[in-house]
């Protein structure tokens, strides 16, 4: 029962047109927020990505042998210094790029016998678009069966063919979002 103080300290009922407006504000939060939680959530479903649990964020020396369970690795100790954002011809101590993903980077492997021109043209496109410190594209070399994976923070996408749509919705929902300093 809904009681309202009203002038000279007398209270009232309230009515039920002061309780189906209560209920109602009540239930537009809550359908607010669940559509929230589904649009947020649904950015991250992405067909073919792998998520893994995390094998931690401990620095270690530059140069530490570190085992990872994952190939690429996708999160676990790494490096004092991460791998800058860029387009890169040589591979690079994956104790620095696990470091990058910390940040929030994707990394993205592309096989250089494998994949086509114009695809390392667009990949170097992404490398030089997001440059951020807590968001970047780093792209790397690697011999692999796919033509291009994909890797962010305890997140994977294998493409045995290039999908420039499948690849910008993986950059999209995941840039940004390493542990260390999430800024999206």
């Amino acid at each position: 029962m809904l009681v309202v103080k009203v002038k000279r300290g007398r209270y009232r009922r309230g009515s039920q047109t002061d309780i189906l407006w209560i209920v109602g504000l009540v239930l537009v939060g809550l359908v607010a927020m669940w559509g929230w939680t589904e649009w947020s959530s649904a950015s991250r479903r992405i067909p073919g990505v792998q998520s893994f649990e995390s094998e931690g964020q401990e620095h270690v020396a530059d140069g530490t042998l570190i085992a990872y369970k994952t190939d690429p690795p996708t999160s676990g100790a790494h490096y004092n210094t991460p791998t800058a954002p860029g387009f890169y011809t040589e591979p690079q101590p994956a104790g620095a790029v696990v470091h990058g993903l910390e940040h929030g980077h994707i990394v993205i492997y592309y096989d250089p016998s494998n994949t086509a021109a114009e695809v390392v043209e667009t990949l170097k496109g992404y490398a030089e678009t997001y440059r951020g410190t807590w968001d970047g594209v780093v792209v790397l070399p690697r011999e692999q069966p796919e033509e291009v994976v994909l890797t962010a923070w305890r997140q994977m996408l294998r493409m045995e063919t290039w999908d420039q749509a499948l690849a910008e919705r993986f950059i999209d929902a995941f840039r940004g979002r390493g542990p260390e300093n999430p800024v999206r």
